[in-house]
């Protein structure tokens, strides 16, 4: 554990980017490196995999914050990143079995995927018209309004 010294412009931090955490109490704020993750050493497969599987998702996770530019907008999009990354690990995880080749194309999916919502997705790719309906009523946009355009 350290304590850190802020900016003033940053009043605290909490929440981790890369393989440290940052807590803020009573106005102090300290950072904790995470333990990498340890294989037993009479490990079953299952847990071979599951070491396997949390090694490539933390090392994915902290490239993609490093890309970050903003320290504090990497620590809030750490959850939505973490589960983009699980993701496209099982998926690409039965077809690549080359560790390093495996967490290329996980950070190549990630970044093609963008900050495009699972709405807009859908829309852009289908254009059905229940889609539609649903993203001018997430917008807000009433019948009336539609019907001046």
């Amino acid at each position: 554990m350290a304590h850190v010294t802020l900016s003033p412009l940053i009043s605290s931090l909490s929440g981790t980017i890369g393989d440290m955490t940052f807590r803020t109490r009573n106005g102090k704020t300290s950072v904790f490196q995470k333990n990498p993750p340890r294989l037993p050493a009479n490990a079953t497969r299952k847990q071979k995999a599951k070491y396997k599987k949390q090694l490539i998702v933390d090392q994915c996770i902290k490239i993609l914050q490093d890309e970050i530019g903003d320290i504090l907008v990497a620590i809030s999009r750490r959850q939505a990143i973490k589960k983009k990354v699980e993701y496209w690990y099982d998926k690409l995880a039965p077809q690549i079995k080359a560790k390093t080749k495996l967490q290329g194309a996980i950070i190549d999916a990630c970044k093609d995927t963008g900050n495009v919502s699972r709405l807009d997705r859908d829309f852009l790719e289908n254009g059905s018209e229940k889609l539609e309906k649903n993203a001018r009523r997430v917008s807000g946009e009433s019948r009336t309004q539609r019907e001046v355009k």
